[in-house]
């Protein structure tokens, strides 16, 4: 095999590989998933209606402000003009610290059951998703779609919203036969809900200001006249008095002699044998008299040698 055909083998192999790769890659990408056959609520299947229609709220009942009370209002669609209504959807907004829906939804103008979701969202801001099943047979273009009702939990003391929007990923509107409705919402009705009653302030009465009274002039209360004051006739000075002539003193007695009384004799307190024995061997403490009495040896010190002398006097004193 020459060069010329190595090579032109080679170049065939490489092109029947791509063409293979790519045949299999669009085989892929031609299938069409079943799940996509069935998928009735999908975006891809309907085709957009150009006209648009409204949804809107209307037609609120009952007392939404009182505790305990039970009011309604009315869903209904305008400006189609499309064609017929088949099904409908949408989502309803309230705040759950005041307000608790009331089921069941009442259906108006189309004969399809409705369906209801679970409160959904964090509380107390949550919304439910309202849906209808299909009317085959309606022919109204803008029918008064349902009724919903909400109880009021407890009395609320200022104007509050009731917000309808999309539900998705249901479309708001769908036409018979099967084309999906641009939608837009009105909540103008609702917001805020009719029949709040502001409570009027009380507007306190002026407090009259007291009449100023008039300060009387002070009358002046006139000076009295200097009156000239007399100086006095002089007084002839008294004669003065005799000095009373000074009492001698009584001579002092003289203080007796003091007696002097004799000092008691002190008696020498008594060293026993025992008590310089308790004293050398710490037992016992002797007083400075009796350690110079019982120092026998005139050493100073209370030893074994003062013992002895003790012993030799016959252990007395």
């Amino acid at each position: 095999m020459n060069k010329l055909s190595y090579y032109y083998t080679v170049f065939l192999f490489f092109m029947i590989v791509i063409l293979t790769g790519a045949c299999f890659a669009m085989s892929i990408y031609d299938e069409t998933p079943a799940s996509a056959e069935t998928k009735i609520d999908s975006r891809e299947v309907y085709p957009m209606a150009t006209p648009f229609a409204v949804m809107y709220t209307d037609n609120v009942q009952g007392n939404a402000y009182s505790e305990g009370s039970v009011f309604s209002f009315d869903v209904k669609l305008r400006e189609n003009v499309s064609g017929p209504v088949e099904s409908f959807a949408f989502r309803v907004y309230l705040n759950t610290n005041n307000l608790q829906f009331s089921p069941p939804v009442l259906a108006m103008d189309l004969k399809a059951p409705i369906l209801v979701s679970p409160l959904k969202g964090l509380p107390p801001n949550q919304y439910i998703d309202i849906v209808s099943m299909t009317d085959n047979i309606n022919t109204l273009f803008n029918p008064s779609l349902c009724r919903i009702r909400f109880k009021t939990i407890k009395k609320i003391t200022s104007p509050y919203i009731m917000k309808i929007g999309e539900a998705p990923p249901n479309y708001a509107i769908v036409l018979r036969p099967t084309a999906k409705l641009y939608t837009t919402f009105d909540y103008t009705s609702t917001n805020p809900v009719p029949g709040f009653i502001e409570t009027p302030t009380p507007t306190p009465k002026p407090t009259h200001s007291p009449t100023a009274t008039t300060t009387p002039t002070p009358t002046q209360t006139p000076m009295p006249s200097p009156t000239s004051t007399p100086m006095p006739s002089p007084t002839s000075t008294p004669a003065p008095t005799p000095t009373p002539t000074p009492t001698p003193a009584p001579s002092s007695t003289a203080s007796p002699t003091p007696t002097f009384t004799p000092a008691p004799t002190l008696t020498p307190t008594p060293v026993s044998f025992e008590m310089v024995v308790n004293h050398i061997t710490g037992r016992e403490t002797l007083t400075p008299e009796q350690i110079k009495i019982a120092d026998l040896n005139s050493d100073g010190i209370i030893d074994a040698a003062d013992i002895v002398m003790f012993i030799l006097n016959g252990a007395k004193l």
